[in-house]
């Protein structure tokens, strides 16, 4: 099974980024950029982890992120703004932002 989460206009340079997807039942896919709020995801299926085998970060149908991606955490909570900001600058200087 496969969810395609769609963010939209994720930066394309070579600086270090932290993008930020939450989901919840009710208030659907929010995504984060460097800590602020970016834009909701306009598609998306419904979420039910318990019935996933594998997990895709970074790759597509047509082809795989071209980077590195440096911090992967999953949560069972969803993260409010504030959490999602107090992560970001807990790791902003490891990356010289």
């Amino acid at each position: 099974r496969s969810i395609d989460l769609f963010t939209g206009s994720i930066p394309q340079n070579t600086n270090w980024h932290q993008v930020v997807l939450t989901y919840s039942s009710t208030a659907g896919t929010t995504v984060y950029v460097d800590g602020a709020l970016s834009e909701n995801v306009v598609n998306i299926q419904p979420l039910h982890a318990a019935v996933w085998n594998y997990i895709h970060i970074g790759e597509a149908e047509v082809g795989s992120h071209n980077g590195n991606i440096s911090i992967v955490r999953w949560y069972n909570t969803v993260l409010s703004n504030t959490d999602v900001l107090q992560n970001f600058n807990a790791n902003k200087a490891r990356f010289g932002l």
